[in-house]
């Protein structure tokens, strides 16, 4: 503002210089006036030629001057006059070009994306041709150049009626963007709402962490579970039709078959024929109705001898809820079948026995009924419980069936000390060896002992121990825990029985 000052400032020194030193120069000479006197008393023949030709001449000359005298000369100007207009028209140039180029700078200094930047330009261009019009008409008081002006005017006409459209169509637009208030109240609820959606997603990510640290609780749980049933028990699956997919070493080992030839066929390959049609109609019965099946089952070895299991089946659906496998677990119950048979061997013989001693007939009936009720209770399977004692952090977990047999309440934690407490006395010793070598020196062991139960129940119990290894490192020991107290009584009952009968 300053510098624009001292230029108005300046001009109007210089006009006033130019009114004392140079009045007489300035004054239009007589000739000049003469000129411009003629050529307003006979102005030129408008209608001479055709448009084109007047466009082409118009062109042609557009830079020739020799039909205008300068504006000094053609009119009564005085010299303030003069300059004041001169000045004037100067000025209002030089405002018509600082002002498209602040904003030709400031376009070309900002960073982003400006809006309407089109309409922008235009605005450019309007101000600079209309600054061009003031600019010409100073230089026709020296240099009549009025075809050059009217070629400028029009030009100008034409981008001030661009400029016009432009506005028509963009202003609507720009009306609708919001003030800096609205939009730092809409940055503020954005703000508000990235916050707030921060903190949910916060509190769903801390969620899904929870739930995969369950999830990978669940599946070491699940594979231990899998590795003991898979140890301790024996193994197969089948597809839909019964063709076995899978068997595990446990199945190998007391089938006498190699796995090769146990694929791909059904379980009729180790069928022994104990068995009628009914029972295996029953079984495929249950199973392809979704229902799980269970019963004690004869079958026969690659060697023609004859093994029990006590076999377990579980259908398996898809999706669609389509049964597509079937899974099923066994126990071999051989020993029990056994003993069974020699407890009815034993029975037959007691009844003939019975006949002759007439005088004991009261006692051996007695023994006879305890056998009897001894052998109905040898049809229930034995229970067996899975535990696992981890060495990292010397912890001991009891799957709920050890609890059950070992009567611990309420599936208390325990630990070894307080299992080995209920030990008797005479065995608590070995098995703590035992345990010891397992944990030390990778050694399994198996063991059939009389404990007290947490409960006080005095219980004969079968526990196993095996190392669990990580590369050359043992990393726990997991084993069974099975109740197999009415099996030991049932035998230490069936000797005495042949002791008896024998003496």
């Amino acid at each position: 503002m300053v510098k624009l000052t001292s230029l108005v400032v300046i001009l109007l020194l210089v006009s006033i210089f130019s009114l004392k030193m140079q009045e007489d120069s300035l004054v239009p000479q007589e000739s000049d006036v003469a000129v411009c006197q003629h050529v307003v008393a006979q102005p030129a023949d408008q209608t001479q030629g055709s448009l084109m030709r007047q466009v082409s001449e118009f062109f042609l000359s557009l830079s020739k001057t020799d039909d205008w005298p300068p504006r000094w000369y053609c009119g009564e100007w005085t010299t303030f006059h003069g300059w004041l207009y001169i000045i004037s028209e100067f000025l209002i140039w030089l405002a018509y070009f600082a002002i498209p180029a602040i904003l030709f700078f400031f376009l070309r200094k900002a960073k982003e994306q400006m809006p309407f930047k089109g309409l922008m330009v235009f605005f450019i261009g309007f101000i600079l041709l209309c600054g061009l019009t003031h600019l010409i008409d100073v230089a026709i008081f020296w240099w009549p150049a009025y075809r050059l002006s009217a070629l400028i005017r029009f030009g100008t006409a034409v981008v001030s009626l661009g400029t016009v459209f432009a506005m028509v169509k963009f202003i609507p637009k720009a009306l609708e963007l919001k003030s800096p208030e609205a939009l730092e109240k809409m940055v503020e609820e954005r703000s508000r709402d990235l916050v707030l959606l921060n903190f949910k997603y916060e509190e769903e990510l801390n969620e899904r962490k929870i739930a995969e640290q369950e999830i990978i609780r669940l599946n070491h749980a699940l594979r231990n579970f899998r590795q003991a049933i898979t140890k301790s028990s024996i193994i197969s699956m089948t597809d839909k039709a019964g063709i076995i997919n899978y068997v595990n070493n446990n199945f190998i080992e007391i089938s006498g078959y190699e796995e090769d030839e146990l694929l791909g066929k059904s379980h009729s390959i180790i069928n022994s024929g104990y068995h009628d049609k009914a029972f295996w109609v029953d079984m495929w019965k249950n199973i392809t109705s979704g229902n799980t099946w269970r019963a004690e089952v004869k079958n026969r070895a690659k060697d023609g001898t004859y093994y029990w299991v006590d076999t377990f089946i579980m259908p398996f659906q898809n999706d669609d809820g389509k049964i597509n496998q079937y899974l099923s677990l066994r126990n071999n119950i051989t020993d029990r079948k056994h003993t069974e048979e020699e407890l009815k061997k034993l029975n037959v013989d007691l009844e003939l026995r019975v006949e002759e001693k007439t005088r004991d007939i009261k006692s051996y009936n007695e023994q006879l009924r305890q056998i009897n009720e001894l052998f109905e209770s040898v049809q229930s399977h034995a229970h067996i419980g899975i535990w696992e004692y981890t060495l990292e952090n010397k912890a001991l977990y009891l799957y709920p069936e050890s609890n059950r047999v070992l009567q611990n309440p309420e599936n208390s934690p325990v630990t070894f000390r307080a299992i080995l407490k209920l030990v008797r006395n005479a065995e608590r010793r070995p098995l703590y060896e035992a345990i010891s070598s397992c944990l030390n020196k990778g050694e399994k062991y198996d063991f059939e002992i009389l404990i007290n139960t947490f409960q006080g129940q005095k219980r004969w119990i079968r526990t196993t121990g095996i190392p669990d290894y990580r590369g050359d490192e043992i990393v726990k020991i997991k084993g069974i825990i099975q109740n197999i107290d009415v099996l030991k009584k049932r035998n230490m009952n069936c000797r005495r029985a042949r002791h008896f009968l024998l003496n």
